[in-house]
């Protein structure tokens, strides 16, 4: 699942409610729970621009905003909220707050969270950041 596809769904819909799939919440090291908010996307603060199909005949622009976050929960779940703001030409610009949810297992230092068959990997640094790489982008999340 990219970043791209989710902000595509989250124009046909309010909010994305995906079903996880199972995972042992035994592989899950304590110290990961906890929150973590978006603070950069490629090295670059919040707001930031994902999407722009802007030309002559109109404006089609996604941006990501603040507050964007990845909780990790104790019991195996997880809880990924992204904020976007869609400005199209002839719409009324909207600010959503999209909502996946799923499960995750650590090895090591590295999450995989999945939600509805489809898998993010993200490395913690052991303490305050996830990193997540969701190409062409990368995504840095902070506690």
């Amino acid at each position: 699942m990219s970043i791209r596809q989710l902000y595509r769904a989250s124009i046909a819909v309010a909010f994305l409610g995906l079903a996880g799939c199972g995972a042992d919440s035994a592989t899950a090291a304590p110290t990961v729970v906890g929150s973590f908010t978006l603070q950069t996307i490629d090295g670059q603060p919040l707001p930031f621009t994902i999407i722009d199909e802007s030309d002559s005949t109109g404006v089609f622009k996604i941006d990501v905003l603040s507050p964007s976050s990845i909780s990790i929960d104790p019991n195996g779940s997880f809880r990924f909220i992204i904020t976007s703001r869609l400005t199209a030409t002839g719409m009324p610009t909207t600010v959503a707050a999209d909502t996946a949810t799923g499960t995750y297992a650590l090895t090591a230092r590295h999450l995989s969270l999945t939600a509805n068959g489809s898998t993010l990997e993200a490395d913690w640094d052991g303490g305050g950041a996830l990193t997540m790489v969701d190409a062409p982008h990368t995504l840095v999340f902070r506690r």
